[in-house]
């Protein structure tokens, strides 16, 4: 469209309002140029809900055309409760930044107060820019695992794009011991935490905890060779998302 081809062919307005953004200040200009490519167009109505109060944030949004007013209820199940108004947003603001990181439910309701026009960018979208463009970080901790060391420049970058994304909630049993293994693990964001029973059918024993990973480190890396059960129960200690490969897809690789 003609807003599109006008929007995108100013990279500096753009790049200027994704760099005012908190959580992409610090990214390079490389990467907020893959982040310009990814951005989606969106229109929405005069009086148009764009994102509600409660709901879990999945995207980004930048204003392109029209205004929206941001409004919230102390209860928001309350539909009768009158909201406040927290203020209004135009061209080249943006809402919705909190989604890049997190399920988090919306702090507000954001609503059209005129026919308009929004770049959207999923949380998915978003990650997969921070890694894939950090191709050395990335190749340095697949570099780091035993079973991948040996491998050639050429069969790690076909790793890395065999990698899939997943994500994960705090809580969350990500792999069980006694469990056949299937993928390997490489931690994106977040904090895991390995523990083990000596029975691993014995729910009411106490597991002992083995380590805690952190961000580029790996757990798993048994299931790229065999089906072994897992030696141990992997939980993730807060909200996160990994890289995460399948045995069958490393083994094509490696032909």
């Amino acid at each position: 469209s003609f807003r599109r081809v006008l929007i995108k062919s100013s990279a500096s307005t753009l790049t200027k309002a994704l760099r005012s953004v908190d959580v992409l200040s610090s990214l390079s200009a490389l990467q907020l140029q893959r982040l310009h490519d990814i951005l989606t167009e969106v229109t929405y109505a005069d009086g148009e809900a764009i994102i509600s109060q409660g709901d879990t944030g999945k995207q980004f949004y930048i204003i392109v055309e029209g205004d929206v007013l941001c409004t919230r209820r102390e209860d928001p199940v309350n539909l009768a409760e009158e909201p406040t108004e927290l203020m209004r947003l135009r061209q080249y603001q943006y809402f919705g930044e909190r989604a890049l990181l997190h399920d988090a439910p919306r702090a507000a309701t954001v609503t059209a107060t005129m026919e308009g026009a929004l770049w959207a960018m999923a949380r998915s979208s978003f990650r997969r820019v921070l890694i894939k463009s950090s191709a050395s970080t990335l190749t340095k901790a697949l570099r780091s695992v035993d079973v991948l060391s040996s491998l050639s420049a050429l069969q790690l970058q076909r790793l890395h794009d065999i990698l899939t994304e997943v994500t994960y909630a705090d809580g969350e049993a990500i792999i069980s011991q006694g469990d056949t293994g299937k993928q390997f693990y490489i931690i994106v964001e977040g904090d895991v935490l390995c523990t083990r029973r000596e029975d691993p059918v014995n729910l009411a024993e106490e597991p002992t905890e083995l380590m805690r990973l952190r961000q580029y480190q790996y757990f798993g890396e048994r299931a790229l060779l065999h089906d072994a059960p897992r030696a141990a129960t992997v939980t993730a200690t807060m909200e996160g998302a990994l890289w995460a490969m399948a045995r069958s897809s490393f083994r094509r690789v490696l032909i």
